[in-house]
């Protein structure tokens, strides 16, 4: 599985905790810690937290080829506030990965590149730098999957943004309050059930698959025209941080590995439970995630 992964790098600030993270960074590193080659389009501001942040990179064993810093704004922090265990956040503005651009060579390299998968969110969208590099890398990236991770924080985003994304993806996540919000954006009869939401959304952008997170009531995936349930292991949460890239990881890991959706979900839920019982959004893994992933070789 070799993927690159376009978005934020930043420090979760939890409590008196800093974590490194953002959603493409988790996706990043669980992938690389599962054994994949993982690559991260993104940038850190020149001082402390930057440095920090780059040493977390390869400490995580994530490709840094693509990682530019930034002399005129700091590196990214969010405060998190936690209310049993779920997560509300504050996204600083005005940081380093606000301004992810690419040198010629950079994009040069990444054209060339065989792709097994292309991943980015929404949030790493709201600023127009952003917004053109990934332009670019939709034209350039040779990809056989492209995993648009909705994820919409705070007000960081828009029917624009969220449409050219869709358009753009094969294999599309979200939760529930956000199928409703993007079913009443394009238009879908609010009165319909989240199934019908999940197949009128699925012929509108022509998707291979759209994975559906429910919490505790696992995930819903509707792929090649066939909607299954996978649930997924209670736990007792620690913080659910980071839990949903965990959980697309495991999926695209185990997709790669040659698993067919509904079975490569059933790896992405256990990740995302290994996850939300642990701090932070790259725990270290035991045994028992270790043992799970080894079955499918790599």
């Amino acid at each position: 599985m070799k993927a690159i992964s376009f978005g934020e790098i930043l420090w979760d600030i939890i409590g008196d905790t800093e974590h490194i993270g953002g959603a493409s960074l988790n996706f990043a590193a669980h992938l690389a810690k599962l054994g994949g080659e993982s690559y991260l389009v993104s940038a850190l501001g020149n001082d402390e937290r930057g440095d920090r942040g780059f040493d977390a990179l390869v400490r995580h064993g994530i490709q840094a080829d693509y990682i530019n810093r930034v002399g005129d704004a700091p590196t990214g922090t969010v405060t998190v506030e936690l209310e049993a265990g779920q997560p509300s956040y504050t996204i600083h503005e005005g940081v380093a990965w606000d301004c992810i651009r690419l040198k010629d060579e950079q994009l040069a390299a990444i054209q060339a590149g065989d792709w097994d998968c292309f991943y980015f969110g929404t949030l790493a969208q709201r600023s127009e730098i952003n917004r053109t590099t990934l332009r670019s890398l939709f034209e350039k990236v040779r990809a056989r999957h492209r995993f648009y991770d909705v994820n919409l924080r705070q007000s960081y985003y828009s029917r624009e943004i969220i449409d050219v994304s869709l358009r753009h993806a094969t294999i599309v996540k979200l939760n529930n309050d956000e199928l409703d919000l993007v079913a009443e954006m394009f238009g879908l009869d609010g009165t319909g059930s989240p199934e019908e939401h999940m197949n009128r959304l699925t012929e509108q952008f022509g998707l291979e698959s759209l994975i559906v997170t429910r919490g505790k009531d696992g995930v819903t995936l509707l792929s090649g025209g066939i909607l299954r349930r996978i649930p997924v292991e209670p736990v007792e949460v620690a913080d659910a941080v980071g839990a949903g890239d965990s959980f697309s990881a495991g999926f695209m890991y185990a997709l790669g590995r040659g698993k067919d959706p509904f079975e490569a979900a059933g790896y992405g839920a256990a990740l995302g439970s290994f996850t939300a019982a642990r701090s932070g959004g790259v725990p270290d893994y035991d045994d028992t995630i270790r043992s799970l992933f080894a079955k499918l070789g790599g």
